[in-house]
């Protein structure tokens, strides 16, 4: 018997492989995710392998359920599943056969877990409600004051007042006054056929009632905004969502250094939604965070979470109704504000 190959028949026909991975390759649906999450999947995809060294698809699938945190679990099987159609095409392109077999392998494990987290006792997930608890009932202002000189400071106001995802702002929110209100419009960052608004405005009035944040922002905007008729409109964006996050995360550490957690952009969005919890629909509430089903604003906020003096906005419109909503989603509400 030839030591060279022992086992012929064992030995899988290359040809066999490149037909087995161009019908896998028809059969996965292309990726319907942004730009920014398939960049995402890419590096998550690159760690995984680069810190495990994995060489077979076992291997792979260990790296994969080395978490404590379900969310950690889903996001890997979902960049490595966006990974495949990748890996196999550019193999088939250079012929690697090595890679093909190790895609085919990979794909056939994934479906083996059929979307059960096969984590036995997941850590609980983190809430941004916690980060908030112990903080001064005037954080936000706090944290405007340590970012008076900061370039990310009128960025900040939109992010207060609108409850926008960090995303958002580095593709541009504008910001239109008009008269005594203002109005700003977002385009949405996580927006799908059956997920999300493409774009959403929320409307404040500018009087004495108003919040101080949303008063600041007025004066920002019609300072630095052409103004015609009454009329100014200004876009305001960041150039890069991380360093927009570590300037709010410094002036936090600098002004509550014993505080437990972090404060990130994502606790000015939880404080704005427990603000409109308290003062808006369930319907608007969902349309100003940018959600289109009704079910996911419960991961923001709570009412009793709002203080005196909240964010109130006088109107909330979206693109698209929220699901099992048949009332409009804009809403002109009183110009008479609450008893406080």
């Amino acid at each position: 018997m030839s030591t060279e190959n022992p086992h012929p028949a064992t030995v899988p026909d290359s040809s066999v492989i490149i037909s087995a991975a161009r019908q896998l390759l028809e059969q996965l649906p292309p990726s319907k995710a942004s730009t920014a999450t398939k960049k995402a999947y890419k590096r998550e995809l690159h760690r995984l392998i680069t810190n495990s060294k994995a060489r077979t698809p076992d291997q792979l699938w260990a790296a994969i359920c080395t978490t404590q945190s379900k969310r950690t679990y889903y996001r890997r099987v979902a960049a490595v599943t966006h990974g495949l159609r990748n890996m196999i095409e550019e193999a088939l392109e250079q012929e690697r056969i090595g890679i093909l077999e190790f895609s085919i392998g990979m794909h056939a494990r994934l479906l083996e877990d059929k979307g059960v987290c096969p984590i036995a006792d997941p850590k609980p997930r983190h809430s941004k409600r916690q980060d908030l608890r112990g903080l001064p009932v005037d954080w936000r202002e706090s944290i405007l004051s340590a970012l008076s000189k900061s370039q990310f400071r009128c960025a900040y106001l939109v992010s207060a007042v609108s409850g926008c995802r960090p995303a958002e702002l580095e593709a541009g929110v504008a910001v239109a006054i008009s008269g005594t209100s203002l109005t700003v419009r977002i385009k949405g960052a996580k927006v799908k056929n059956t997920q999300g608004q493409p774009w959403r405005e929320i409307t404040y009035e500018i009087d004495s009632d108003a919040h101080e944040l949303v008063q600041a922002l007025y004066k920002e905007i019609a300072r630095n905004a052409p103004i015609h008729a009454g009329f100014g409109e200004l876009e305001v964006k960041v150039e890069n969502k991380a360093g927009f996050t570590s300037a709010i995360r410094r002036a936090g550490r600098h002004l509550w250094p014993k505080h437990r957690s972090e404060i990130t952009p994502y606790c000015l969005r939880h404080a704005a939604a427990s603000d409109w919890k308290a003062g808006l629909s369930a319907e608007e509430v969902s349309a100003a965070l940018g959600h289109l089903s009704p079910d996911t604003k419960r991961l923001y906020g709570q009412s009793q979470m709002s203080k005196a003096g909240g964010l109130r906005p006088v109107a909330v419109q979206a693109d698209r109704q929220v699901k099992a909503a048949a009332k409009s989603l804009v809403a002109k509400r009183s110009q008479k504000r609450p008893s406080r």
